[in-house]
């Protein structure tokens, strides 16, 4: 057990930092444009995409991703590296809408102060009132927003995981009664083809139940502390 959860790891804290950092660089270049450019279209793509809020993310990822994932009796179609780059970018495409006009709310609020209204009338162009009155008052928020959406890939692989559909593809063994297994051994896939027996074996689930909870936990914590750190930091400015 130990093995495989020092083998998953790479698979359940890099995907999860990979696809973090996937968003965070769409959603700051689609929303900087949105906050920058077109601040007029931000409420109405807004008043439009929130209908796609109400369905879980989970679900959607899921309809989404169990055709290429879950294993047909002829086998896989594709092989691994395909099946992982397709998941990654289902998974970062669909937090972008939510992401980026959070971001690009969060640039245009920073914009209404006056001190950036002053930059204005001073002839400021705005590529330098975005680099030097903007981006030092939002990278704090953004820096944060990253640890939760790490936070939250965690959590969306775990939930997919429960629903057997484990990352890089589910494995079918159609010929025995064996349950589906996971081709990774990421942490999440190891959750979901044990979980049925922790009532008979239940050191096999409850272990990588462990390490997915500690990870979370330690995000959480480094989450608080940063925010800790950056109030520390306003107040000795002030």
């Amino acid at each position: 057990m130990l093995h495989m959860m020092i083998q998953g790891a790479k698979f359940t804290i890099g995907i999860a930092l990979l696809i973090m950092m996937l968003r965070m660089a769409l959603a700051i270049m689609i929303g900087g444009t949105l906050g920058v450019y077109c601040k007029k279209w931000i409420p109405k793509l807004e008043n439009f995409f929130d209908s796609f809020t109400v369905v879980p993310l989970t679900l959607i990822a899921y309809f989404i991703l169990v055709n290429v994932l879950w294993m047909p009796s002829d086998g896989f179609p594709h092989p691994f590296w395909k099946r992982a780059v397709f998941e990654v970018f289902v998974l970062t495409v669909l937090a972008l809408p939510t992401l980026s006009f959070y971001i690009a709310n969060d640039i245009r609020r920073v914009y209404r102060e006056e001190f950036v209204q002053a930059a204005k009338i001073l002839g400021g162009s705005k590529w330098h009132i975005f680099k030097v009155h903007v981006l030092p008052h939002v990278l704090e928020n953004w820096v944060l927003l990253s640890i939760q959406q790490f936070i939250q890939v965690l959590m969306v692989l775990a939930h997919l995981g429960v629903l057997q559909l484990f990352f890089g593809g589910t494995y079918v063994d159609y010929m025995q009664i064996d349950p589906p297994k996971t081709t990774s051994y990421e942490w999440s896939g190891l959750i979901g083809d044990s979980y049925q027996v922790i009532s008979i074996t239940p050191w096999i689930p409850l272990i990588p139940i462990v390490f997915f909870s500690l990870t979370i936990i330690s995000s959480q914590f480094i989450l608080n502390g940063l925010k800790r750190a950056f109030i520390l930091k306003r107040r000795v400015k002030n």
